[in-house]
């Protein structure tokens, strides 16, 4: 079977032997690229396909309307990879606000200070 050159890559593939015009290798970043290279001309040459790709937007907006509000919620309350953000609610679960002269800045001492006491 005829090697080919990945246009994305540049590194050889094995074409399919059902597909003999394959250009693209298999690799995941390649398809991402292709099928994006793909949906870029399609909406500059069809008008149709892009009015249904703008009609599917509307769709799934009208649908999740809350979905801005509970995302930006989520983000406020997270350092954007799913961690808990230190901030008051960490304070208040510690119970730093409960120690007189102790702000949320403190937070770190707060819970260093608490370690310490619980191990006596």
């Amino acid at each position: 079977m005829k090697t080919k050159i990945c246009q994305y890559c540049e590194q050889e593939f094995q074409a399919s032997r059902f597909h003999p015009g394959q250009r693209v290798c298999g690799a995941e970043g390649c398809q991402r690229h292709r099928r994006g290279d793909y949906h870029r001309q399609k909406l500059a040459a069809d008008s149709e396909y892009q009015e249904t790709c703008r009609n599917s937007k509307e769709k799934w907006r009208r649908n999740n309307p809350d979905y801005m509000k509970k995302y930006r919620a989520e983000r406020r309350n997270t350092d954007g990879v799913g961690n808990p953000r230190i901030g008051a609610r960490a304070a208040e679960a510690t119970g730093a606000q409960k120690q007189p002269g102790l702000g949320v800045e403190n937070i770190a001492l707060a819970l260093v200070d608490e370690k310490e006491y619980n191990k006596t």
